[in-house]
């Protein structure tokens, strides 16, 4: 009895399997086929692809798009409004690539006003899905007290370190600037 349960359950695991292939190799295929034109300058192409992937709801389609947009790759200049809009449905299927530039558009300003409340929200969401960079950014915010984050060295010193351990060189360099400059400082405040 237990062993008949027990083939069910394989079966049913390794239907749901293939189901779930199947589902996923068109939007892969696509995305593929959007990669190569991109790489073989068939920009019309690419987009076609991607877009298509992204009907079928792959946010590294989504997340592409909106890097061609912001690039300005789909229009004659950069479309930061479309770029936005491509990142934001990337973003909330929870690709920290989307995340990390929708915060980069917000701090630089660029679609909308200028906003660090709103990058560093971003930031954060893209460095808890382990992006270094959004955690880079984020150490810097804490070092200079900008957005939704207060002047925090021993924060800044944190994200720092988190960037370096994620293999963002950089972020070892300023790890060790901070280290440097603000000994005193992070003494008090901790």
């Amino acid at each position: 009895m237990h062993s008949i349960r027990i083939g069910s359950r394989i079966l049913c695991l390794c239907v749901m399997t293939a189901v779930l292939i199947l589902l996923a190799g068109p939007a892969r295929a696509q995305l593929e086929a959007g990669a190569q034109a991109l790489q073989e300058d068939r920009l019309e192409a690419a987009v076609e692809a991607f877009e298509r992937a992204a009907q079928d709801g792959d946010a590294r389609a989504m997340f592409n798009l909106g890097l061609m947009a912001e690039q300005g790759l789909l229009r004659e200049e950069p479309d930061y409004l479309s770029a936005s809009s491509w990142y934001r449905a990337a973003a909330s299927k929870g690709d920290p690539r989307a995340q990390y530039n929708l915060g980069l558009l917000h701090m630089e300003g660029k679609g909308f006003a200028q906003n660090y409340r709103t990058a560093s929200e971003w930031f954060h969401k893209a460095a808890e899905g382990g992006s270094a960079r959004a955690m880079h950014n984020l150490a810097i915010m804490y070092y200079e007290g900008l957005g939704r984050v207060r002047l925090n060295y021993a924060k800044s010193r944190q994200w720092f370190d988190r960037a370096a351990r994620h293999g963002f060189v950089k972020g070892r360099n300023d790890l060790d600037h901070v280290g440097l400059t603000h000994t005193r400082a992070g003494f008090y405040l901790e």
